[in-house]
């Protein structure tokens, strides 16, 4: 619901719904074109760093995963993928 808002330029109801923003993903708010009325905000910052934690918190998981050698071969190409859209790490 609250996408088809941004989608539709409704930011104001949008907020209302989701007012810190913080329930949306890293890769989401940074490359999906539904969120770049977010990412023109001046509290972006804010946003993007509670964002950011749960990301690195989630890679995390995943490098731990493969240390242990239980990360799934098929998911080291779309994981590197998403990495480089994201220019991660950021510098």
């Amino acid at each position: 619901m609250i996408s088809g808002l941004m989608r539709h330029g409704m930011m104001e109801r949008a907020d209302l719904l989701r007012p810190d923003w913080t329930y949306w993903r890293y890769d989401f708010l940074m490359l999906s074109a539904v969120a770049e009325p977010i990412r023109q905000r001046p509290d972006f910052d804010r946003i993007i760093a509670d964002a950011r934690v749960e990301f690195e918190q989630g890679l995390q998981v995943l490098e731990e995963a493969r240390a242990r050698g239980e990360f799934p071969a098929y998911l080291e190409q779309p994981l590197a993928d998403l990495k480089q859209q994201l220019d991660w790490p950021p510098s």
